[in-house]
């Protein structure tokens, strides 16, 4: 047993939490099992004010707190404690410091055996929000919780804990964590700083895609030739832990990809052309190629996903997607997987389908909805704030060799209360017709990278240069577009021309780009022959102002005492709108339609549910933020 030292923060990671409210939100009993290994048991404390999640408990004695080893017997534990940050729902604790680590950084991001080298915003020194016009008093102590408060989230770990890591259950698009004004807020606007070539990939990789998740970046299939026609695709998969100075550490194989593409008599295929979308501690695999084009025999409609753990990701089998397809995008808004148009190995296609992300992480069935508009549309890129999807650039006609036929359009549809897109409309063109290139929103903006104008992009083959441009442009309160910013001519472009790479942000605030394929530059291949192995990363770097709206998205919220009957949040500083949608106790694994959005700070929870979902929307002026500080389940 290993003993507190006074105002001790500790992380866990319980996978068994019980908590017996008394009545008086001034005593708790609590029954934690971390790793199957340490056991608080019946941590009953009186206090002299009621005990709020995320705050420091007051320096009192417990009357009776008790730490021990599963069959040990109890040890009281008479001293001062700080109430640690553990899981959003946990309302107290004390006992003992399993083998995690217990440093502040360690509460922060979750992980036992990394958390020593997560930087806080100081260490980084790039877009900490607290720099940024402050809305509220940081001195100033938690809101109180609300009467018949059964399960709180307060304060910026609790609403976003581990951020930018992808394991927690809450999720934000242009908002982030600010504990120096005690909530979440609208980010900092930001671009990419100078790009650096980082260890390389041990093998090409066109067309792949991959995933960062608790410190691990994995990278999956894709193409290591550079065959004109029916490239093959790879098995292979290959992890790299991030270093203590941020750094990618060696490469390592993991498990190959063995999914059939078609039917599960077929013989194993890699993959290619497919995209990973991460979302709340899970990766979804939408689409791809085993090779492309001349079947529609080895293109992937089973959707897989899984958890990443340790450089390795045990995929499993998901719903069959209404559509066989690569050359897409798939993106998530508001608890939907959405899957963009593509090619199913002979033509095009202008579908569009979703599916609900359920409580347990598994999906729900596909629907169709609003295809794109004006016909097929292939190598196109998506992005989605919590109420619309983009979709822009793309082939059309299926023939990317003439630049007539490649789009420069930027369109928009808005999310059902269910899921389903609107109708589509124009918002905005891109710099200049692209396809092949990546695009995401994060701090207020939509980013778009690279690509390609059309034609074969190798060497000797006219109107075939990839751009190395990287723009951005401002996504105002209404879901338009502000004037783009950046592009090559401005300084702001990668290293050397590139498309078809992927692309994602770290929890240090550092975008990277893996493979993909170039133009002809010495030392990447006559023909494209080998893929690129190049690995960059830039920092993100503040500019003045913030986003002019943000979301925040919980995990799905059960109180383990009462029924829940309300929904309160609570912020300041400026305009937010909350909706909810519930899982019945008869249909706990399914979620049904958003509820009408509200401005008032309580949202009713309709009877039956057992567990309650809650999306909190944030609009500022591009400068100031409201904070969101609170977020209560109440109980009857």
């Amino acid at each position: 047993m290993r003993p507190f030292d006074p105002g001790q923060t500790l992380a866990l990671r319980p996978v068994e939490l019980t908590v017996t409210p008394s009545g008086d939100p001034r005593e708790v009993g609590m029954l934690v099992r971390a790793g199957g290994v340490s056991v608080w048991n019946q941590v009953d404390t009186t206090l002299d004010e009621p005990v709020v999640q995320g705050a420091p408990l007051p320096r009192r004695r417990p009357t009776a707190c008790c730490a021990r080893k599963e069959g040990a017997e109890p040890t009281p534990m008479d001293r001062p404690l700080r109430l640690p940050w553990i899981l959003a729902w946990t309302l107290a604790a004390c006992g003992e410091a399993p083998p995690m680590a217990t440093t502040p950084d360690a509460a922060r991001d979750g992980s036992p055996d990394t958390a020593s080298d997560a930087p806080t915003p100081q260490d980084t020194g790039t877009l900490a929000d607290s720099d940024l016009p402050d809305t509220t008093d940081s001195d100033a102590p938690p809101p109180p919780p609300p009467p018949g408060a059964c399960l709180s989230l307060v304060g910026a770990e609790a609403l976003l804990p581990a951020f930018g890591r992808g394991t927690a259950p809450h999720t934000a698009i242009s908002m982030a964590p600010d504990p120096a004004l005690g909530g979440v807020v609208l980010e900092a606007h930001a671009h990419p700083g100078s790009w650096t070539d980082q260890r390389a990939i041990p093998r090409g990789a066109h067309d792949s895609d991959g995933a960062y998740h608790d410190g691990w970046f994995y990278l999956l299939g894709g193409q290591n030739n550079g065959i004109p026609m029916n490239e093959v695709a790879e098995f292979s998969m290959y992890a790299s832990r991030m270093e203590a100075d941020g750094s990618l550490g060696p490469w390592r194989e993991a498990t190959p990809f063995m999914i059939p593409m078609r039917d599960p008599g077929m013989p194993y295929l890699g993959i290619t052309d497919h995209i990973i979308t991460l979302h709340a501690n899970v990766a979804y695999l939408t689409g791809g190629a085993g090779a492309l084009g001349m079947d529609r025999f080895r293109q992937m409609t089973r959707v897989v996903f899984a958890t990443p753990r340790d450089g390795e990701i045990p995929w499993r089998m998901g719903p069959e997607n209404p559509q066989r397809r690569f050359g897409h995008d798939a993106v998530v808004a508001s608890g939907f997987l959405y899957t963009l148009a593509g090619e199913d190995g002979i033509g095009g296609t202008d579908d569009v389908s979703f599916a609900p992300i359920l409580p347990s992480g598994n999906l729900g069935a596909w629907r169709r909805t609003t295809p794109v508009p004006d016909g097929n549309l292939i190598f196109l890129s998506g992005a989605a704030s919590a109420r619309r999807i983009y979709a822009m650039g793309g082939c059309r006609r299926n023939n990317c060799l003439s630049t007539a036929n490649i789009e420069r359009r930027i369109f928009a549809a808005d999310l059902g209360d269910d899921g389903a897109l609107g109708p589509w409309r124009a918002a905005g063109e891109l710099p200049g017709r692209t396809f092949d290139m990546k695009s995401f929103i994060s701090n207020g903006r939509l980013f778009v990278f690279g690509g390609r104008p059309g034609g074969f992009s190798r060497c000797g083959d006219t109107g075939g240069d990839n751009y190395r441009d990287v723009w951005w442009a401002d996504l105002l309160a209404d879901g338009s577009l502000g004037p783009w910013q950046g592009g090559a001519a401005m300084g702001s472009a990668l290293p050397r021309p590139r498309s078809d790479f992927w692309i994602r942000r770290d929890d240090r605030d550092h975008l990277w780009i893996f493979g993909g394929r170039t133009s002809c530059i010495a030392g990447e291949g006559s023909q494209n022959q080998n893929f690129p192995r190049s690995v960059w990363r830039a920092a993100l770097e503040r500019d003045p102002g913030r986003a002019h709206q943000g979301s925040w998205l919980s995990g799905p919220l059960s109180p383990m005492a009462g029924t829940a009957s309300a929904v309160r949040v609570t912020a300041t500083g400026g305009a937010v709108t909350t909706r909810i949608r519930v899982a019945l106790r008869a249909t706990p694994d399914v979620w049904g339609p958003w509820r009408e959005p509200g401005a008032m700070a309580e949202v009713p929870v309709p009877d039956g549910a057992a567990a309650v979902q809650v999306l909190v929307e944030a609009t500022g002026d591009g400068m100031s933020t409201p904070v969101i500080l609170r977020v209560d389940v109440l109980c009857r």
